[in-house]
């Protein structure tokens, strides 16, 4: 056999042969199995937290940042009584060719009643245009609801990209879930 340079103590050395993991073990996934029944404390920490602290539904917030912000878009488009308050900053209104454009259109269109929403949708004016300019035409199909009990607010901050316009949005989720609810 011809000696191609290698050296013996420069080969690869294998990593030793893991061990399989059990069916029942899914390091990934905490949800209950047939095997693995699900904890007796779930929910019991729930119920005890909302019974200590009494939270306010109608301060119920859902916020999000750049796909989290198409998130918080996608849910109060889908689901707008699921919370109160929805903040979208800057919503990566590019994703999937701009289906959720589409689907702003689609709600705008036929809306339920939305009194007492709120919806945020905040940019960092230095993002990059299309970010900038998406975020503007879905807050541009969504203002006319105003008529139907939306408070609707749009806000490009000066002076901030992408990541650095998170603690701006960060203040203005907080301003808006933590306001006295109406009543």
């Amino acid at each position: 056999m011809p000696d191609h340079g290698a050296r013996p103590e420069a080969r690869r050395r294998e990593p030793p042969p893991r061990r399989p993991v059990p069916p029942e073990v899914d390091r990934h996934d905490s949800r209950p199995t047939a095997r693995t029944p699900a904890p007796r404390h779930r929910g019991r920490a729930r119920r005890h937290h909302r019974r200590r602290h009494r939270p306010c539904p109608a301060r119920a917030a859902l916020a999000g940042h750049s796909l989290g912000g198409f998130l918080a878009l996608h849910a109060f488009l889908t689901r707008p009584t699921l919370f109160s308050s929805y903040i979208a900053g800057s919503p990566s209104v590019w994703w999937n060719d701009g289906e959720i454009v589409a689907r702003a259109e689609a709600f705008a269109a036929d809306p339920p009643d939305l009194a007492g929403r709120t919806l945020f949708i905040g940019v960092g004016a230095d993002e990059p245009p299309g970010m900038v300019a998406g975020a503007a035409r879905v807050a541009a199909i969504l203002a006319p609801l105003a008529g139907h009990g939306l408070a609707l607010s749009h806000q490009a901050f000066a002076g901030e990209e992408h990541i650095t316009v998170l603690p701006s949005l960060i203040g203005r989720s907080l301003r808006l879930s933590l306001r006295r609810p109406p009543g």
